[in-house]
Formats: C-alpha cells, sequence, structure tokens
C-alpha cells in the first residue's frame, strides 16, 4: 500500500463519520437542559366495528412504540366508552365535562374506525383535545380495503406524528426514511430500521449518504479502487448520475440549505478544500484555502453560514465560514479533536464527533461555546439531526468479529437521554434520517374536516 493510499484511508476513516443536512424548522429546543419528565398523554381506544377492530389494534400498537420510543412522550391507553359515545367528536360542553376528569394529560386523543357498505370504504377519523376539552386537531383518511391493507402502518406513524407535533409542537419523524450505507449497497428503511430495502449496489463501498432538503434525491460516496466519485441518486425515478469528475477525491458531500448547490471537498495534493458547486450551472467556487484538511458539515437554516471541520490551527476544529463576506471564525475550544460539525434544525446548537484520551465521543456545542458530551458508547460516529431538532442518530460498534468491528445505530432523545437500538443489516455506517416522509411514503387520502 503505498502512501498516498494511507493517507486516503486516513482521511476516509476519521474524517468522513457522517452529517446532517438543515432542516428550515424555527424553533428552540432546550438540548443542554439535563432535567426533562415525558409529556404524558391520553389516547381513548377508538372506537370500531367488529369488521375495523383489527386494523385498531395493529395502528395502536405502532403508535404506542413510535411515541413511547421517542421518550419525549409517555403515553396511556384508556377503553372509555362514556367519551367514545360522542363519536362525531364534536366540540360541546357535555364532552368537555367528560374530559376534564382527564385534565392530568396534556393531550387527549380520540378515534373512530368505521366502514361504509355502499361505498365500500374505510373511514378513520381522529380529533386530539388538550385538558380542557378545547380542539386542537381534526383528520381522518378514506380508504378501500386494499389500500388499509397496504398503508395502515404509514398511517399509524402519521397518527403519531400528529399527536407529537400538536402535543409538544415539534415536527414528528415516524414516517421518514432513514438512509444509511451497508458494505457496498446504498440502504433505505423505515426510521427505525424496519423495512430495508437496498437502493444502489457497487463494486466497492458506499459512503456518506445525504438525503435532498425536498427528499427527492440522495447523495452519496462511491469508494471504488482507491477512488471516490459523488453520486446523486433520484428516488423517482430510481436512477444514479454522477456528480462531475475531479482531480483528486472527492468527498463528504451535502446539500446547501436551500437544496440548489452542492459543499464537497476535494483532497488532492496533500490538502483537502471545501468546495461550492451549483447544480443548474455546473459553476464550482473553492471556499477554503491552505495547507490543511477541510470538510463541510452543513449551512445555517437562513444559509447564512456553513459550518466545517478545519486541522489548519494544528488540530481538527470547528469554525464557521461565513458565505456573505467569506471569513472563518473558530467556535470549539475544548480539549481533544472535533470532526463532523452540523447545525441543529434551528440553527443554535452544533451536533459533533470529538476524540479525546484516545476515545471517541459525541457533544454539542452552543453558539455561546458550552458543551455538553451526549454519547459515549463504544466506537460513536456519524451522529445526525431528526427534524424535531431534539434526537439524532449515530452510530456505534456492538461487537467485535474477525478483528472488526460491527455496527449498529442509535436514536437518542436528547432530552430525556432515552434511546432504542437500531440493528439492521451488517456493516451499516453513516445514518441519516430525512426530513419528513419521501413521496412514495405520502398519504393522499388523508384529510382535515
Amino acid at each position: 500500500m503505498n502512501n498516498i493510499t494511507k493517507i486516503i484511508k486516513l482521511i476516509v476513516g476519521v474524517w468522513l463519520l457522517g452529517s446532517s443536512y438543515l432542516y428550515g424548522v424555527n424553533i428552540e429546543v432546550d438540548v443542554l437542559n439535563e432535567n426533562y419528565t415525558p409529556v404524558s398523554i391520553l389516547i381513548v381506544n377508538f372506537y370500531t366495528t367488529d369488521k375495523t377492530n383489527q386494523y385498531f389494534q395493529k395502528i395502536k400498537n405502532i403508535i404506542s412504540q413510535d411515541l413511547e420510543e421517542s421518550g419525549a412522550i409517555e403515553p396511556r391507553f384508556t377503553d372509555s366508552n362514556v367519551i367514545n359515545n360522542y363519536t362525531d367528536f364534536s366540540e360541546n360542553e357535555d364532552l368537555k365535562d367528560l374530559i376534564s376528569e382527564y385534565s392530568r394529560y396534556s393531550s387527549i386523543t380520540l378515534g373512530k374506525i368505521t366502514y361504509n357498505e355502499n361505498t365500500q370504504l374505510y373511514n378513520i377519523t381522529i380529533v386530539i383535545f388538550d385538558s380542557l376539552g378545547n380542539i386542537n386537531r381534526k383528520f381522518g383518511y378514506k380508504l378501500s380495503k386494499r389500500d388499509l391493507e397496504d398503508s395502515y402502518s404509514n398511517i399509524a406513524h402519521d397518527i403519531a406524528n400528529e399527536i407529537y407535533h400538536t402535543t409538544i409542537d415539534l415536527p414528528g419523524y415516524f414516517l421518514s426514511s432513514l438512509v444509511y450505507a451497508a458494505g457496498n449497497k446504498l440502504m433505505m428503511a423505515d426510521y427505525n430500521g424496519k423495512n430495508p430495502e437496498v437502493l444502489v449496489k457497487t463494486k466497492e463501498r458506499v459512503m456518506s449518504p445525504i438525503i435532498s432538503p425536498d427528499g427527492n434525491s440522495i447523495l452519496y460516496v462511491d469508494f471504488f479502487k482507491g477512488e471516490s466519485t459523488i453520486y446523486i441518486y433520484d428516488l423517482y425515478f430510481k436512477k444514479s448520475t454522477q456528480l462531475a469528475t475531479f482531480q483528486g477525491l472527492s468527498l463528504a458531500p451535502v446539500f446547501s440549505a436551500n437544496g440548489q448547490d452542492i459543499l464537497f471537498s476535494i483532497a488532492n495534493k496533500g490538502v483537502t478544500h471545501i468546495f461550492r458547486l451549483n447544480l443548474d450551472e455546473k459553476k464550482l467556487q473553492k471556499l477554503t484555502s491552505g495547507y490543511s484538511i477541510n470538510l463541510a458539515g452543513n449551512e445555517s437554516v437562513d444559509g447564512k453560514y456553513l459550518v466545517y471541520n478545519s486541522d489548519k490551527s494544528g488540530k481538527p476544529e470547528i469554525y464557521l465560514f461565513n458565505n456573505k463576506v467569506k471569513t472563518s471564525t473558530l467556535v470549539s475550544y475544548g480539549e481533544g479533536t472535533y470532526f463532523t460539525p452540523s447545525f441543529s434544525p434551528m440553527g443554535n446548537i452544533i451536533l459533533f464527533t470529538k476524540i479525546i484520551n484516545r476515545q471517541f465521543v459525541i457533544g454539542l456545542l452552543n453558539l455561546g461555546h458550552q458543551e455538553k458530551l451526549v454519547a459515549k458508547d463504544q466506537a460513536v460516529e456519524s451522529p445526525s439531526w431528526l427534524p424535531d431538532g431534539r434526537h439524532i442518530i449515530y452510530q456505534y460498534a456492538y461487537k467485535q468479529q474477525k478483528g472488526e468491528a460491527q455496527y449498529g445505530f442509535f436514536i437518542m432523545d436528547l432530552m430525556s437521554g432515552y434511546k432504542i437500538q437500531i440493528q439492521p443489516t451488517k456493516d451499516v455506517r453513516d445514518p441519516q434520517i430525512s426530513k419528513e416522509a419521501l413521496y412514495m411514503k405520502k398519504i393522499n387520502t388523508k384529510y382535515s374536516f
């Protein structure tokens, strides 16, 4: 193995730990706060007919699992036929009086599933009340029997999203998709790793998948015979297109905040610099300079700043690049070496990987230079944000096999510390979860009333 190949493998193996794109959500979540109690809610067992009860049980199980595993919500179920006698769920004083008995809960969800013999359609209606009996959200779904059989899982995730958003005012992620690399395959699955499918199979290794802000495409690196090339996979046409050919290694691609540009690094002649490529005009712009290794994280929600990684100070640190005046500012001041920075959806917290005392850890950094380490599992890497700005996903090593680590993923609630474990397939890396449901999971039968 020559020296160039060794350097390439060092860059790829240590620096290319993953990143996340920025979700355009204007929210503030105190993820540095260590005192959090899950929000308690009540879900009344849905009013159903004999023909529809089986679907309620399936939907109930998925909703319960989604909310419980978020670490943010503590759902409770009750079989209250008194409340469900009001099957139109209209807001009235009698119903408010009944719901007032459950005022200790932050929200109360009522639902029903019925079947119309004339139209041969199933109708699912959901109403979410606050603790005072006021209606916060009313929505439903009309489906044929086949549609319900095929999509009850997506509908359950969507209901969980609505409950999550209505209760704690943050976007849900239960209908989002997980994208990750698995050896020579680009993979996609449900957010919790279920129902995996292969999108792309290459000759050697897939790295660094990143979903576009609009959810229509995925960037990834194809690493083959010591060379790396960036591709864009179109989710609708199920086709990969090579981004461009550049002299040197193309690494760590991310979408810009508006999705119109690609930010990536080119490693060539001993240095690695960040470039911006406009997807329409194919115009290439160099952003960093000097004798250093620089890798992009992502842009702030307003597109004003790029957070990136550089060793120009003598060790890997986190910098902010001002896109307007083209200047950089150091923002990390702690011990150890920093990698893979990315702005949170609200733009006020930076997620990073750090090596300190020979241990990989994951941490948070605010713009006041306060740090908090949040994950110290074995060989943690590749952290990225979920759309609500209070959950992250990252990879960790759960066992050694023939001298090589086997990786799985954790989704962690930064406020409660609750984690769920995902072990989809062998040799998985670089997880990322989409901003919202990708087009193939869109529910066209949904309505508000």
